[in-house]
């Protein structure tokens, strides 16, 4: 094809060619671009919900440790109030 046509279209052919293959190369490659970097953000999103999720869980379980420090103390106190108490009533009699 290019054989039949002058010197000087030959060359503006084949350029004009190159550079349609070069865009529609570019346009390809952007599409897979933008796929992985989609697919990153994705994952970027997931971890930083995981991260979430795991800060959540552990500030839950730091509130429930807490919680059953206050309960086991607060049992403490009570058994030690009744202990008195009882200690006062063996003495009253």
């Amino acid at each position: 094809m290019l054989t039949n046509l002058p010197f000087n279209m030959q060359r503006a052919f084949s350029s004009n060619l190159e550079e349609e293959e070069e865009e529609e190369e570019e346009r390809e490659g952007g599409g897979e671009r933008e796929r992985e970097e989609e697919i990153a953000e994705k994952e970027k999103e997931e971890e930083e919900e995981e991260e979430e999720e795991e800060e959540e869980e552990e500030e839950e379980e730091e509130e429930e440790k807490k919680k059953k420090k206050k309960k086991k103390k607060k049992k403490k106190k009570k058994k030690k109030k009744k202990k008195k108490k009882k200690k006062k009533k063996k003495r009253a009699k």
